[in-house]
């Protein structure tokens, strides 16, 4: 923006009117655990050969090992951070629950909110028992795995 001594504003027309976004397509695949890496694989695979089959160019793939409640994942923390630079035109996953388990719907809509389109591949209907259930294994899990990474710690450290 431009002040004029004659009380005018001159706007650059791209400030108003930003051209479309022509980033990246972000292909995103998450696991849980460093046991299901060849289903982080077919994930990936499977993205790349959808965009491929839509001949979508500039294709970057961010692949994470984590739980769905770790919102620390260096892929997950990367992918917003490209959001936000407003350098992503489309996301593309899996399930909707590959980004996170809880909280997703937020990710998401800060995503079209800049512009990004979000694609997901395939819808899972599941009933709200189902849903619930996977989700109090999934946080069993957490707090397990964390328990027993810290007394496997005092147990390394005792012994030395």
């Amino acid at each position: 923006m431009h002040a004029d001594s004659g009380w005018h504003r001159r706007f650059k027309h791209d400030d108003l009117f930003p051209k479309e976004n022509d980033g990246l397509t972000l292909l995103y695949a998450r696991v849980s655990s460093r046991d299901q890496v060849e289903d982080l694989a077919r994930q990936t695979d499977t993205l790349q050969a959808h965009c491929t089959e839509k001949h979508w160019s500039n294709l970057h793939t961010i692949q994470d090992i984590g739980s769905g409640l770790n919102t620390r994942k260096p892929g997950l923390r990367k992918l917003i951070s490209l959001v936000l630079a407003r350098k992503v035109k489309r996301l593309v996953i899996m399930h909707k629950d590959r980004l996170l388990r809880f909280a997703n719907d937020l990710l998401l809509d800060l995503c079209r909110s800049f512009g990004v389109e979000v694609l997901v591949l395939r819808h899972e209907e599941k009933d709200a028992q189902a849903q619930w259930c996977e989700s109090i294994v999934e946080i069993m899990t957490v707090f397990c795995s964390s328990l027993y990474g810290k007394r496997s710690h005092k147990n390394r450290r005792a012994a030395s």
